[in-house]
C-alpha cells in the first residue's frame, strides 16, 4: 500500500479568488493595498481589485494627499504621504521618482 502524501497548504492558499475578491470588496484600501504582500495569487486579486473603478465605490471617507515634509537641510525630499482620515494616520509613500529638490 502506497503511503500517500498529503500537500499542507496554508489556510490563505485555500481560498478562491472568488471568495477573496468578495473579502477584499468590503475591507478599507489600506487592508486591500496590506493583502497585497501576502502572496502571489493574493496581490494579482487586489491588484485586479484596484484597477476596477466599479469595486471601489464603498470607500466614502477620502484619503488627504500631504505636502512633503521639509528636511533637516531645508529641501523636501521627503516621501510623499496620505493621511486615512477613517483611521486618523498618516502614511508615507514610497517614491517611483527621484527627487528634483536639491
Amino acid at each position: 500500500m502506497e503511503r500517500m502524501v498529503l500537500e499542507r497548504k496554508k489556510p490563505f492558499e485555500i481560498i478562491t479568488e472568488d471568495i477573496l475578491k468578495s473579502i477584499l470588496k468590503r475591507l478599507p484600501l489600506i487592508d486591500i493595498l496590506r493583502a497585497k504582500a501576502v502572496c502571489s495569487s493574493w496581490k494579482s486579486t487586489a491588484q485586479a481589485l484596484l484597477s476596477t473603478n466599479s469595486d471601489l465605490c464603498h470607500f466614502k471617507i477620502p484619503w488627504l494627499l500631504l505636502p512633503r515634509e521639509e528636511s533637516n537641510s531645508g529641501g523636501t525630499n521627503a516621501s510623499p504621504r496620505i493621511m486615512n482620515l477613517e483611521e486618523n494616520r498618516v502614511y508615507k509613500l514610497k517614491s517611483s521618482t527621484p527627487s528634483t529638490d536639491g
